[in-house]
């Protein structure tokens, strides 16, 4: 159990905390024993930790129940291993902007858990930020697979790194961390999408055809069905089609992390590429509001922006 307990250590080492903080763990049943790791090591620091149980969410992106959203707005860190995403919420947005430094670890497992929290996030922080200022100069983006994927985009709003340090008012990230991302300009990815992974739902490489920035098509496979299904279901909630939004491209640069089918941590391989569908409103320049954000991994991608090729089969270039 030793390294689980290294793993805690360094999740609050990513936030430099001070004594006096109010830290919140928002956890559900599914990932309450990550939680409870945390919570231990932060008493042991001398910190006045609180932990709270909420039932499992359905969808990446969906809020939090109102008490845990009024809660996050009064803490200086909050962490929250759970099973589906809080990160594109209004309730993490609001406590972000009020200050809050927050890390946010969806679908984390225990093996994911141990894997990837072993080291200092210092390592690959260089890396990060250099991609993030190229994709935030770039004003067109190409990412071609041998898979079949091959989609042209237009960039040019500022790009996120998400490096895992967390030091900063208002900072937040994922633990693990590790990738840079940008919301796409609204209508302007055409192409197609042949998505190598997505957590539980994809597992077979399955093509989606995207037209004017909105998915147009996806493969009849099962795996196509089973994503199509979801995106349909979140449309009557919307009562929209935004759940279809091509809405933001991510490049993964954690040399640690490897797929395994857990979201969290495949979109961080080194040398892959994601795109989300759905909500792009925690992004700068991001317009599209929708109750899902969902990533698909790409393998073995070859990236090309404007001119530049950043990342060839797979391996990062610059």
């Amino acid at each position: 159990m030793g390294n689980m307990e290294l793993s805690a250590q360094n999740t609050l080492n990513c936030f430099k905390l001070k004594k006096g903080e109010d830290v919140l763990i928002i956890t559900d049943k599914n990932k309450i024993s990550i939680a409870k790791v945390i919570y231990n090591e932060a008493l042991k620091i001398g910190l006045d930790p609180i932990m709270i149980d909420m039932e499992p969410r359905r969808f990446d992106g969906e809020e939090p129940p109102r008490s845990i959203a009024h809660a996050m707005l009064f803490s200086d860190v909050i962490i929250a291993p759970t099973t589906k995403s809080i990160t594109h919420t209004s309730a993490r947005r609001n406590a972000t902007q009020n200050g809050a430094r927050i890390a946010t670890m969806p679908g984390i497992t225990e093996d994911v858990f141990l894997r990837t929290m072993q080291f200092d996030y210092s390592d690959i922080r260089s890396l990060t930020d250099t991609l993030t200022k190229m994709l935030s100069k770039a004003r067109l983006g190409r990412v071609t697979s041998p898979n079949g994927t091959n989609i042209v985009f237009k960039l040019g709003n500022k790009a996120m790194a998400d490096t895992g340090i967390l030091k900063d008012y208002g900072s937040y990230s994922n633990l693990p961390a590790g990738e840079t991302s940008v919301a796409i300009k609204e209508r302007t990815a055409e192409g197609i999408i042949v998505a190598d992974r997505c957590g539980d739902i994809i597992k077979n490489s399955s093509k989606i055809i995207v037209e004017n920035g909105f998915i147009k098509n996806i493969e009849n496979n099962k795996d196509g069905i089973k994503l199509k299904q979801i995106l349909d279901e979140v449309n009557k909630i919307d009562n929209s089609k935004n759940s279809y939004n091509v809405a933001e491209f991510g490049i993964g640069t954690n040399p640690y992390a490897k797929i395994s089918g857990c979201t969290l941590e495949d979109e961080k391989v080194l040398g892959t590429c994601h795109f989300a569908f759905g909500d792009n409103t925690s992004y700068e320049g991001g317009t599209i509001d929708s109750t899902i954000h969902l990533d698909v991994i790409i393998k073995n991608v070859t990236i090309k922006l404007d001119d530049k090729i950043i990342v060839k089969n797979g391996k990062i270039i610059i």
